[in-house]
């Protein structure tokens, strides 16, 4: 039998169409909504705290809200996360203030950290993160976080991944299946910026979620590549997406840490979900030894991604450590004073 081939790696399920039609893609059009709301929230917010609905002193370059509203509507900012008794103690510009001792160019700066060149008031971390509560310790910003964008600009740039290269990954792996993989590899990277990112920088964004997505279809390719016509232009396809991805992770309130850990997941969820969704692979393996075999697999990929997770909220809970050096060239460039607002210091 001539075996089937696909025209694109999201294609995986060929002859579905031949007897059941493809899924809808009910996930990406409930969390871009979800986002949608995010947004219009954070938003709103500005203006309260503000009286303008967008950031323009210092003007956000994303098209929108402050760095202060962003934290308040759900951002990751690690202070909020810790509640640590050197970030409670800390003063932060207050959320309805201006700093008017800041200055450089025309983007936000996502630290909140006063300095002494501060002429604002400030207040304390809970005012900051908006708790209301003696601690701040917001583990609920892991989840908020991938629905919260930095402005308009950002959310759209989002959308065009999610609602076009997303959405068709979803109908060939169903709702239920697309949005466990898309909710785990959120939360792990931002689970690991928690733990490698900069600690005065705020990030949010669904682009770790997507860079998942997106390590699900190189396993797709890799495993399927004789199955594909020109596999190797999709790769390279693939890989120019990755590489635009990283380039956005300099943006502001976007984060590379982010991407790399929602790329990591993605890459061992895709082992476990990825392999057998060709009709062909799933007839190759219609033995009992060989189905066994492909779920003890399943089994170690599924025990190293638990591992991961452990190490890293271990790491989390030990709160921050020294980063290596080269590792910071990831949050930021040695370009004008894009570390010095970032908070990192480079060697």
């Amino acid at each position: 039998m001539k075996s089937q081939r696909r025209r694109y790696p999201w294609q995986t399920t060929a002859t579905r169409r031949h007897w059941l039609p493809p899924y809808r893609p009910w996930f990406s059009y409930l969390s871009s909504l979800a986002m949608v709301l995010a947004l219009a929230a954070s938003l709103l917010r500005n203006r309260t705290m503000t009286g303008n609905l967008l950031e323009i002193s210092p003007f956000n370059i994303m098209l929108g809200p402050s760095t202060e509203a962003l934290i308040q509507t759900g951002a990751r900012y690690l202070p909020c996360l810790y509640g640590m008794q050197e970030h409670s103690e800390q003063a932060y510009i207050c959320p309805d203030q201006i700093d008017q001792g800041q200055t450089g160019p025309s983007i936000p700066s996502w630290r909140l950290a006063v300095t002494n060149q501060t002429t604002a008031a400030t207040c304390n971390l809970q005012d900051v993160c908006g708790s209301g509560t003696s601690t701040a310790q917001q583990a609920y910003r892991f989840f908020t976080a991938p629905f919260l964008h930095a402005g308009i600009l950002h959310c759209f740039l989002v959308f065009t991944v999610q609602l076009g290269l997303g959405r068709r990954v979803e109908r060939q792996l169903g709702p239920l299946r697309y949005g466990f993989v898309w909710l785990v590899c959120a939360f792990f990277s931002y689970l690991v910026s928690a733990v490698f990112s900069p600690t005065q920088t705020a990030t949010m964004g669904a682009s770790g979620a997507l860079f998942g997505i997106v390590a699900l279809l190189y396993v797709d390719l890799l495993t399927h590549w004789w199955r594909i016509p020109e596999a190797a232009w999709e790769f390279c396809k693939l890989l120019t997406l990755t590489v635009i991805g990283l380039i956005s992770g300099y943006l502001p309130g976007l984060d590379n840490f982010v991407h790399i850990g929602g790329f990591v997941a993605g890459i061992l969820l895709g082992l476990v979900v990825m392999l057998d969704m060709s009709p062909r692979r799933r007839q190759e393996t219609t033995t009992v030894a060989a189905r066994l075999a492909r779920w003890a697999f399943r089994i170690v990929v599924i025990a190293l991604f638990a591992v991961a997770c452990g190490l890293t909220l271990n790491a989390f809970y030990q709160g921050k450590q020294e980063v290596c050096s080269v590792c910071m060239y990831l949050a930021c460039l040695p370009v004008g004073n894009m570390c010095q607002a970032a908070g990192v210091a480079l060697p």
